[in-house]
């Protein structure tokens, strides 16, 4: 704010007539800044944690509750604007009916899922939501992992494209762990 030739800031927590009271008929010049959030924002529903990240290294952790590694990246190394999503394997119970992660897009982007194995798709209900939202099966090469009971993992990868908004990702119910999810950010081209 500027009033008589001083400036201020507001403080976040109090409103305007609280910190600066103008003098009957003095004007007050206001400037407002409209700061962008996070590109990607990421929410478990469950609680646990989760969080974007850079896209580990072979050898990095595929989550926060598990020792497991990636062995491979796959399709999703070496590419500049792609991110990995870390999750907490004990979300793999969440039921394919129910909403498990939440991303918050705020840019256009493609999401990535990597399912764990074939099963992982055929042995539960994620063919149903995946067909029901629009995913596509995609070309990029599997991510592998280690991992219990039938490690090392490599699956098929699903894609979507999304302007913004919010993107509901479902339970992965399956015993094999949750699938991984990679988002790549838009170029602008």
């Amino acid at each position: 704010w500027r009033r008589g030739g001083q400036d201020g800031v507001l403080n976040p927590s109090t409103c305007l007539g609280e910190c600066v009271v103008p003098a009957s008929g003095e004007c007050i010049e206001l400037m407002l800044v409209r700061l962008p959030g996070p590109a990607v924002k990421v929410e478990a529903l469950s609680g646990r944690r989760i969080e974007l990240a850079k896209v580990p290294q072979s050898g990095g952790g595929c989550h926060f509750d598990r020792a497991y590694m990636f062995t491979s990246l796959g399709g999703f190394a070496e590419r500049p604007r792609m991110q990995y999503v870390k999750t907490s394997n004990d979300d793999k119970s969440t039921p394919a009916s129910q909403v498990m992660w939440r991303l918050t897009l705020n840019v256009p982007v493609n999401v990535y899922l990597n399912f764990r194995s074939q099963q992982h798709i055929s042995h539960t209900r994620a063919r149903t939501w995946l067909s029901e939202q629009g995913w596509e099966l995609s070309q990029v090469a599997s991510a592998v992992s280690t991992g219990v009971p039938n490690g090392p993992y490599t699956g098929p990868v699903y894609m979507k494209a999304v302007d913004t908004g919010t993107l509901d990702l479902y339970g992965s119910d399956c015993s094999e762990g949750v699938y991984f999810v990679f988002v790549e950010t838009d170029d602008g081209s």
